[in-house]
C-alpha cells in the first residue's frame, strides 16, 4: 500500500540503481509533501520486501536520506519524516530542467544519469583542468612566436626526478610568465 500511495516506482532495467532509485522516490514525496514531518515511514524490512529489493538496499537509500536530514531513525520508534525539506520547491528547476532536455532532445534518463555522477568536487576539478588546457593552450603560442622569431638554443633539458607528471595551474603559470619575459627580450 505504501509503495502505491507514495509513487514508488523502480525500473530495473534501467541505467539508475535500484538504491538510488528508491531515495529519489523518497526524496521526491518528502519535498512534494506527500510524505509529511513527523510521518513515520514503514518498518526497513517490510518496506523492503514491499517493493521487493533486498533489505540492505533499502537500508542504504535511508542512511542517504538520513544524512540528508529529510528522515530520522528513532531507536524503538522507528523512522519519521523531518521537517527539514518542506523550505525547497525544486518544482520550477525541475520543470526548466524537463523542458531543456525536451527541446535538446536529451532522454531525461540520460539527464538524470548525468547529474547523478557529476559533482562539486567533479566540477572544481574540471575547472581546474580547463584552466591548466587554456594555460597549456596559451604556451604553445608563445613557444611558437618565439620560435618564428629567433632559434631556441640548445639547452640540456632539465632531468625530472619523479618522471612525467601532470603540470599544476601555478607551474604552467610560471612557464607562461617565462614565455611572455622572453618574447618582451626579443
Amino acid at each position: 500500500m505504501f509503495v502505491q500511495d507514495v509513487g514508488i516506482r523502480i525500473d530495473r532495467e534501467g541505467d539508475v540503481p535500484v538504491g538510488v532509485q528508491l531515495a529519489w522516490a523518497l526524496r521526491g514525496a518528502i519535498e512534494s509533501g506527500v510524505l509529511r514531518p513527523g510521518d513515520r515511514l514503514p518498518p526497513l524490512r517490510e518496506l523492503a520486501e514491499e517493493v521487493g529489493v533486498n533489505a540492505n538496499t533499502l537500508r542504504a537509500a535511508y542512511a542517504k536520506l538520513e544524512a540528508d536530514g529529510l528522515i530520522e531513525t528513532r531507536h524503538g520508534s522507528g523512522t519519521f519524516v523531518t521537517g527539514r525539506a518542506a523550505d525547497r520547491d525544486l518544482t520550477p528547476l525541475v520543470g526548466a530542467a524537463t523542458r531543456a532536455a525536451h527541446d535538446a532532445g536529451i532522454d531525461l534518463r540520460d539527464l538524470a544519469a548525468a547529474l547523478y555522477v557529476s559533482s562539486p568536487e567533479r566540477t572544481r576539478t574540471d575547472d581546474e583542468a580547463h584552466r591548466r588546457r587554456a594555460l597549456r593552450e596559451e604556451i604553445a603560442v608563445l613557444e611558437r612566436i618565439l620560435a618564428e622569431l629567433a632559434p631556441a638554443p640548445l639547452v640540456e633539458p632539465e632531468p625530472h626526478p619523479r618522471g612525467p607528471r601532470l603540470l599544476s595551474t601555478a607551474e604552467l603559470q610560471e612557464i607562461r610568465a617565462d614565455l611572455i619575459a622572453r618574447l618582451a627580450g626579443s
